[in-house]
């Protein structure tokens, strides 16, 4: 219990965490930890999930944690094991915090663990994790899916995966969930799905349903306001994490398995998600969002807004002027304007796969833009570019003309000065 509060001052950059980390006697901890790790009747479940956590937040600092860590896996293994077996002592098991520390702490271990069997460790969690989904609480549910999306390229077990959406489904629960919880279970099943083929493994009822709700969750007004969605309440990071999760999870989803699409019955309100997710970004300083979250956030928009024109062309609508007034452009102006702004200003952060990723979203937003002005109201025009406001095209084209930006190898450069010509040749007459 000691080392887990000592990792979370360290984890929050406490400013006295490091001198204790300096004092705390390490050695003897470790002797003693090793002892109980291997004794039978040492270390419950949920110590052993406390003491990974602390060893994976303090990790990086104290490499002699390396071999303490290897042994907490090992032990941890082997109570899973007896958990699935139904032999181990109901004292000694894994609760659903347990479980979800303990799978979140070995993918942040995974670089000390090279050598160790991670794959059948995780078949292991799977089948206990799978018996206990019912009664996990929102943190254990956020917190396991985001641990198995960042840090695992291996998708989850089938019957996992349908437990855990089965519980999100559940609208009560899911009110419940604080903005990290939605934010980080969304980023977490978006990259799950996205890199293996586990979608195939859920029932498409059962992902549609929960995708419903968590979309509506976001998009409802909250509780102490009258005009507010939930989104916004949430911080710059949590905007970008919903975001590109879904992004993840919806692009393959419908512009890859037409399928999909055609069984769907009922829409889904992303078109209200987009809008709340916007108004949430421009009520906040954009400033806030990293150089990284900026680009994210670019690419999920330029990916969502295929999603949503899909969506759109196959729902039904009702007269003329109803289709128009739905199909505003999306983003706005005033976003792009926005967004152009924060990143002129953090260019210099910018990696060069982000300048590359930047400058193709952002003319393929312009240009839908452009082409979908047509049914657009005087909004549409009432936030069009001043000549004060910064361009991220010019600021690139500059940059790299001066010598200041590093655009990479051939290919990037290729990219960019490609993305750039076209940019330029349309917004001028001159050649």
């Amino acid at each position: 219990m000691l080392l887990f509060s000592l990792g979370k001052k360290v984890k929050s950059r406490d400013s006295g965490g490091s001198s204790l980390l300096r004092e705390f006697p390490l050695e003897n901890w470790i002797s003693r930890a090793g002892e109980l790790a291997e004794a039978e009747d040492g270390f419950t479940g949920t110590h052993l999930a406390r003491c990974c956590l602390a060893v994976a937040r303090i990790q990086s600092q104290e490499r002699v944690l390396q071999d303490i860590a290897v042994l907490l896996f090992q032990a941890s293994r082997r109570k899973l094991e007896g958990q699935v077996r139904d032999d181990l002592p109901r004292g000694h098991r894994f609760n659903s915090q347990g479980l979800s520390n303990l799978v979140y702490s070995v993918g942040q271990l995974l670089p000390v663990l090279e050598v160790q069997d991670v794959s059948g460790f995780l078949d292991t969690w799977f089948r206990a994790a799978q018996r206990i989904t019912p009664i996990f609480e929102p943190q254990d549910l956020s917190n396991s899916m985001y641990a198995l999306g960042k840090y695992f390229s291996v998708g989850p077990d089938p019957g996992f995966l349908r437990a855990w959406l089965r519980r999100m489904g559940d609208s009560r629960l899911l009110s419940k969930f604080t903005d990290q919880d939605l934010s980080l279970s969304m980023y977490g099943l978006g990259l799950v799905l996205s890199q293996s083929d586990s979608g195939t493994a859920a029932r498409q009822e059962e992902l549609l349903g929960f995708l419903r709700l968590w979309l509506t969750e976001c998009s409802t007004k909250r509780a102490d306001t009258e005009d507010e969605a939930r989104l916004s309440s949430f911080s710059s990071q949590h905007l970008t994490n919903s975001l590109y999760g879904l992004s993840k999870l919806l692009g393959p989803m419908f512009l890859e398995e037409s399928e999909l699409v055609s069984s769907i019955e009922a829409p889904l309100p992303l078109r209200r998600f987009l809008r709340a997710w916007e108004r949430a970004a421009l009520t906040g300083n954009m400033n806030r969002f990293s150089s990284q979250g900026l680009v994210n956030s670019l690419w999920a928009l330029t990916s969502l807004t295929e999603v949503l024109e899909v969506l759109e062309n196959r729902a039904e609508t009702g007269t003329e002027g109803s289709r128009a007034r739905e199909r505003r452009p999306f983003p706005s102006p005033l976003f792009l304007v926005r967004w152009e702004r924060a990143a002129v200003g953090k260019l210099d952060s910018f990696s060069t796969q982000g300048v590359v990723t930047s400058l193709a979203c952002l003319a393929t937003l312009k240009r839908r833009q452009t082409l979908s002005a047509a049914v657009a109201t005087t909004t549409f025009n009432r936030f069009q570019r001043r000549d004060s406001d910064p361009d991220f095209f010019l600021e690139v084209a500059e940059r790299i003309k001066g010598g200041t930006l590093d655009i990479g190898g051939p290919e990037q450069i290729c990219n960019v000065l490609y993305t750039l010509a076209g940019r330029l040749e349309g917004m001028s007459e001159s050649p």
